[in-house]
């Protein structure tokens, strides 16, 4: 809810009406000009009380309200104040006893750590408790065969664009990657942006997710209520393929096909397993409760590796990673694009608790 302050400096028409405050200037209602004080104060939801316009000068019942004494302010009668000092009181210990209940039926919540998939290489504990936490495999699950670009898609599918001439460390390179790769894509149809620096995303991030424990890993108690792990999944990729043109506005997980993490060559082969967790980590955050599609990672250095990172779920609703291999990068593209017109299958990872009836 936004409030409008009645201190600002404002002009107004006759259409526009005038504005009614309280005391502490909070908006209570917008009124027309030439309303009286009783059918403002009806507007307000009150029969009795003391309008006043900018000037400190109380309006009788039948004075009209204008543009030259706005703002107006509204007093409640004394009696008014009592009743509502009254009224709040009860309305308090109504409170305390709900919340009261609420914390002897509901599972108590023990806050874990904020993780970035950056973080992957340099927190292997903590995001080995993350796995944990998910029933999850340190290990996603390799597919038994490499996916090949299928012969129907024509040259356009071939991605031209190289890697410069070997340099030793190149991972300062990456970033020259992201333009030629995210054209590639526009010009298969796909809608893409780049959001490495946090384009497009509120605060910058792509996702923000909670992650729970479920029920029978953490079994603990205190004082008779069970303790639930959770931790905050925060971050972005290199690029995204969205659902549908966002117009320069806000990318959410909603409207996300599949996203894009490149690294190059040298990057991928000194921390090929800080590569893959980040990969998952960035699964998990783009899936943790996403009641709406289900996105898959593409990991690739544009050279010899091209993976597919993505949630799986069997008939009893157990949630696993699995890693997909590709012959190219088209390949992995097209695997991702063909996984994403899937039906949304994460709408039950890793969503909050609820009670057991038992307790």
């Amino acid at each position: 809810i936004l409030y409008a302050h009645c201190t600002i400096p404002f002009a107004m028409s006759a259409s526009a009406g005038v504005l009614v405050c309280n005391e502490e200037g909070v908006l209570l209602t917008k009124v027309r000009i030439g309303e009286t004080k009783v059918k403002v104060l009806e507007r307000v939801g009150v029969t009795t009380g003391i309008l006043s316009d900018k000037e400190g000068f109380g309006l009788l019942n039948n004075d009209a309200v204008t543009s030259e004494g706005a703002p107006y302010v509204f007093k409640p009668s004394q009696e008014q104040k009592h009743q509502a000092g009254g009224d709040l009181a009860a309305e308090l210990q109504a409170l305390r006893l709900e919340v009261h209940g609420v914390r002897e039926t509901l599972p108590s919540v023990l806050v874990g750590h904020v993780i970035t998939p950056s973080q992957a290489s340099r927190i292997p504990q903590v995001v080995a408790s993350v796995f944990d936490s998910l029933g999850l495999s340190h290990n996603p699950r390799k597919t038994d065969s490499e996916y090949v670009l299928p012969q129907l898609c024509g040259d356009d599918w071939k991605l031209s664009w190289k890697w410069p001439k070997d340099y030793g460390d190149d991972r300062s390179l990456e970033r020259t990657s992201y333009h030629p790769v995210a054209e590639y894509l526009k010009k298969l149809g796909f809608v893409c942006v780049d959001v490495s620096e946090g384009q497009c995303c509120v605060e910058k991030l792509l996702f923000n997710a909670d992650i729970f424990t479920s029920r029978e890993d953490n079994p603990m108690r205190v004082r008779g209520q069970r303790v639930y792990l959770r931790h905050r999944i925060q971050g972005r990729t290199d690029l995204a393929v969205l659902r549908r043109d966002n117009h320069g506005g806000y990318i959410l997980r909603n409207m996300i096909k599949f996203v894009v993490e490149i690294k190059t060559v040298y990057g991928y082969q000194q921390s090929q397993t800080g590569c893959m967790r980040e990969a998952q980590l960035q699964v998990i955050g783009l899936n943790a409760f996403n009641t709406h599609s289900s996105p898959p990672v593409v990991l690739s250095n544009l050279a010899k590796t091209h993976k597919v990172v993505y949630l799986d779920v069997d008939s009893e609703w157990r949630y696993e990673i699995k890693v997909q291999d590709c012959n190219s990068f088209a390949a992995a593209i097209h695997f991702a694009d063909t996984l994403s017109n899937r039906k949304c299958i994460s709408q039950h990872f890793s969503r909050p608790t609820t009670p057991d009836s038992s307790d």
